[in-house]
């Protein structure tokens, strides 16, 4: 796929960065797009101007990483418009984010999981966190050695 065609591909997907909207929910829906679609993440920096207005665009082409890779990339966009210590401070929300009284568990489920994809949480890391937060009736009828999914 030439370039030109990808950055059609991109811009029809409606996804924008303006600089003052979420930047992980940005990367991630590109991510998520890029899979559906079956293209490879590697490409998109090169075609990623198309869809940064304003302040990201001027950051964008001040940054040299057109063509770079998606690594290089993405980590230089999430330190430049994340808040300072923001993982940090995430990881801290997450282990402090226990079921409150009167949640439901779907509710405390939906989330923690939020948060905790937004930190790059891996499934057993999901499972270990979301068992030691839960409401300690929970954890009565539920022990952690007898299950290894959320289903």
């Amino acid at each position: 796929m030439t370039t030109a065609t990808l950055a059609e591909k991109l811009r029809n997907w409606g996804i924008t960065f303006d600089g003052t909207t979420d930047p992980i929910l940005f990367i991630q829906h590109l991510e998520e797009r890029a899979t559906a679609y079956e293209i490879k993440v590697e490409k998109m920096p090169q075609a990623i101007p198309g869809l940064l207005t304003d302040t990201a665009e001027h950051w964008f082409r001040t940054s040299q990483l057109l063509g770079k890779s998606w690594v290089n990339f993405k980590k230089a966009f999430l330190d430049f418009f994340l808040p300072p210590r923001y993982f940090r401070r995430l990881e801290d929300e997450i282990r402090t984010r226990h079921q409150r009284p009167g949640e439901t568990f779907k509710q405390y489920l939906v989330k923690i999981r939020l948060m905790m994809h937004r930190a790059g949480y891996n499934s057993e890391q999901e499972l270990e966190r979301i068992y030691e937060n839960l409401q300690p009736d929970y954890m009565l009828f539920n022990r952690r050695h007898e299950f290894t999914t959320l289903e």
